[in-house]
């Protein structure tokens, strides 16, 4: 994890999360298949899951940076960005990491545009 740390000290999308999660996966493709589809699983389970902690975690630090959202609402936040990466990751695993996962969080990106924003807005208003 140093090694994912020092490449992505700060990440300011979703997409670089989700992406930053994948590279590590596709770096290590061999070993972590391996690994995944062993009684050893939850190995990676737990690794994988740090990984979505910091990045998700990186990516809060960029997006609430100057943003006065209440604690509960934020900490709710980087809760649900971080099991939607790891869940994004497992499920693309489950698929034998096949290719297109790129596309399709790109895709999901494009579709969700706007709606970190209005999270963040209604944790402003404390609504």
């Amino acid at each position: 994890m140093p090694d994912l740390i020092a490449e992505y000290p700060a990440i300011d999308s979703l997409e670089t999360c989700l992406n930053a999660a994948l590279e590590f996966a596709t770096k290590n493709r061999r070993a972590i298949l391996h690994i995944y589809n062993s009684v050893n699983r939850d190995i990676f389970e737990q690794y994988l899951w740090k990984v979505c902690q910091h990045v998700v975690s990186a990516y809060a630090g960029a997006i609430f940076a100057d943003k006065p959202v209440r604690e509960e609402d934020r900490e709710l936040m980087i809760c649900f960005y971080r099991q939607e990466c790891f869940g994004m990751v497992m499920g693309w695993m489950n698929r034998g990491m096949k290719d297109g996962i790129r596309e399709d969080i790109s895709r999901l990106r494009e579709l969700r545009r706007g709606m970190v924003d209005e999270m963040i807005r209604r944790g402003l208003d404390g609504k």
